[in-house]
């Protein structure tokens, strides 16, 4: 495992992401090659603490196995969300990655935790893209940072591109 990984997770700890996130923006812009940025939260449906860390090591070992290598992926403990940067991924690529990550949580929604207990899993994910050298790293956070709260008001189990907020918010389904 990379020294650079979160022992316990194989993400990236938080420090480590920022620089990542500000070299791939940067390269992105010098190369004018797309970007893609997800904000992922998990919700459980009540969750004591022994279940929520059982369902973020689910989620996490979900995404070190379906994500590339090339992908940027961190864990924010305090609000229980993940960040994703998807390296040379346009909006349409971006939509088939938060398609994937859906139906696999939608397939691990009943689960156990080491001790038994039953819990389940949903997720909403808020996603932006960029393939010009017109954006910043800000603009990427605020904007997947929107997403995602119009993702949690359409409901559980969705994500929304930010680039289509309006049609999400009001077309619900």
């Amino acid at each position: 495992m990379d020294a650079n990984h979160l022992i316990d997770t194989g993400l990236y700890p938080k420090n480590v992401f920022d620089i990542l996130f500000k070299h791939e923006v940067a390269r992105s812009q010098r190369h004018s090659s797309p970007l893609t940025l997800l904000k992922l939260q998990p919700f459980l449906e009540e969750a004591p603490h022994e279940i929520r860390e059982s369902a973020v090591l689910t989620i996490t070992s979900m995404l070190n196995v379906k994500l590339r290598v090339t992908d940027v992926p961190t864990f924010i403990n305090r609000g229980l969300f993940f960040w994703i940067v998807l390296t040379d991924t346009d909006n349409i690529g971006g939509k088939v990655v938060c398609e994937r990550i859906l139906d696999i949580v939608a397939n691990m929604q009943s689960y156990e935790t080491i001790d038994g207990i039953p819990f389940n899993i949903y997720a909403n994910i808020g996603m932006t893209s960029h393939s010009t050298k017109s954006f910043t790293g800000a603009q990427l956070y605020t904007e997947a940072d929107m997403a995602l709260t119009a993702a949690r008001k359409k409901g559980m189990q969705t994500y929304v591109d930010f680039h289509n907020i309006e049609a999400a918010l009001f077309n619900p389904n």
